[in-house]
């Protein structure tokens, strides 16, 4: 169960200020048993239960002030406390993790955070045709049973509008951020405890720690960069052209000692076209193009004698991930009964392609920087398709009062079928990574499915 309390104020204050702030508490439950860890043998569980218990505690505030009737600032900021009372329970042999005969001991993890996000925007309004700003942003995580204790990241924006004429406008945008970690320890942090006790130590069972050496995504030191250009164009009588372009790239900073995904590089660009022949009928086309590329680095590793894993110091090996995925898009807006009867029709076809290449390390694998010896993995294709059609009724004034009600109703009924056709989901993901075993994990989560949706409903406002 869950309950929660918020409240808002919004205050006017000097100096053409206004002030709204929002606080809320949640408080979350479970205590439910736990189901018998084995139906053959008379094992004695730990706990009882889970005995969760988890609070949240949200404060945002914003001060946005007039400085003169051309510049605005505005300034944030929000404090978010996700706070985890969950009893850690040691698990002592009770159960067998991999379906093994033996026994794993296992603490586990009640995991929290508290996250602060801080900001200053500066809004330039000159003329009516130009929109321009700079922004500055500040978030810090500190952790609780995750591999770092603490990030801290920086980041600033630029962006502008210009409309010069009614007909075309002009969007862009740029920013640039940076995250560090404090200290990263996974070790220390988590995996000692999760696997003991006895870590480090001969009684450790170490090769469920993975390599001390990895950085996780979420908390791993980035270097982010953005920009985006968009714009409107009326290029002639109710036809209007909507062209972006939009570039996003992530560097995490590994040394050549730590394994994780180092570079991670994603850009699209597309348009849409929309054709009003009145108010009651409209027509859409759309493109995407979406190109995106993940660069991962990984060592080999084993478990020394102190239950400790190596820190897998060595040639690396690499893999390169691209992807492509071209998205077609198409919609019709068709009042049967103008401001009575709407109809929308709606359909997407998205193509997407994988290439996965992996590059040895040296050593009895292949190779350091040359191609897999034994061929590299399929090309992954990915079809899927989504057709929506609407149907909007709104009933007559008269017999809405007929019915005894002061208000609007309306009947709404929806149709939409959904089919995603893959080729090569029996790779698991994680193939690339064990370089020499190739493991196909049959039938485990194929996304391929068909599917017909058919649904109704009835909205009543007053």
């Amino acid at each position: 169960n869950a309950n929660g309390f918020s409240g808002t104020a919004a205050l006017d204050l000097p100096w053409k200020s206004h002030y709204v702030g929002t606080a809320s508490y949640t408080m979350m439950r479970q205590d439910d048993s736990f189901m018998p860890a084995s139906t053959s043998a008379a094992f004695v569980l730990p706990a009882s239960s889970l005995n969760g218990a988890i609070n949240t505690l949200l404060i945002n505030n914003q001060l946005t002030t007039k400085i003169t009737p051309e510049l605005t600032s505005k300034l944030t900021y929000r404090y978010y406390d996700f706070q985890n009372n969950t009893p850690e329970i040691f698990f002592n042999g009770v159960f067998n993790r991999d379906y093994t005969t033996s026994s794993e001991t296992v603490n586990s993890l009640s995991m929290a955070y508290i996250k602060q996000n801080a900001g200053a925007d500066l809004n330039w309004r000159p003329t009516k045709e130009w929109n321009l700003g700079v922004a500055y942003g500040f978030e810090r995580y500190d952790w609780t049973r995750a591999d770092a204790d603490v990030t801290n990241e920086h980041s600033g924006k630029i962006y502008g509008d210009w409309k010069p004429f009614s007909w075309f406008t002009l969007r862009a945008s740029g920013s640039a951020g940076a995250r560090r970690y404090d200290n990263y320890n996974y070790l220390g942090y988590v995996g000692l405890f999760q696997w003991g006790p006895g870590c480090p130590g001969p009684t450790c069972d170490g090769s469920e720690l993975y390599s001390s050496t990895y950085r996780q995504l979420m908390i791993s030191n980035r270097d982010r960069y953005k920009a985006t250009v968009s714009g409107d164009v009326a290029v002639f009588h109710n036809v209007t052209v909507t062209p972006f372009v939009k570039y996003v790239e992530d560097k995490y900073l590994l040394d050549p000692t730590q394994q994780g995904l180092n570079d991670n590089r994603k850009w699209s660009a597309g348009a849409d076209v929309t054709y009003v022949m009145n108010p009651d009928t409209s027509f859409m086309v759309g493109y995407m193009y979406e190109w995106g590329s993940q660069l991962l680095f990984g060592v080999n590793c084993t478990t020394n004698v102190t239950g400790t894993p190596n820190p897998c110091v060595g040639p690396q090996t690499l893999t390169n991930d691209t992807t492509t995925v071209h998205t077609f898009t198409a919609a019709v807006r068709y009042g049967v009964i103008p401001q009575k009867l709407d109809t929308e029709l709606r359909y997407t076809l998205s193509n997407g392609v994988d290439n996965m290449n992996l590059f040895g390390s040296g050593g009895g694998f292949t190779a350091s920087g040359v191609p897999s010896q034994g061929g590299q993995f399929p090309e992954n294709r990915t079809w899927f398709q989504r057709l929506d059609a609407t149907a909007v009724y709104k009933f007559d004034k008269e017999q809405v009062a007929a019915l005894g009600w002061k208000g609007d109703i309306k009947a709404k009924l929806h149709y939409a079928w959904e089919r995603n056709a893959e080729d090569n989901w029996g790779n698991d993901p994680l193939t690339p990574y064990t370089l020499i075993s190739s493991n196909l994990w049959l039938g485990w989560n194929n996304p391929n499915y068909n599917v017909h949706m058919l649904s109704g409903s009835i909205v009543a406002s007053w």
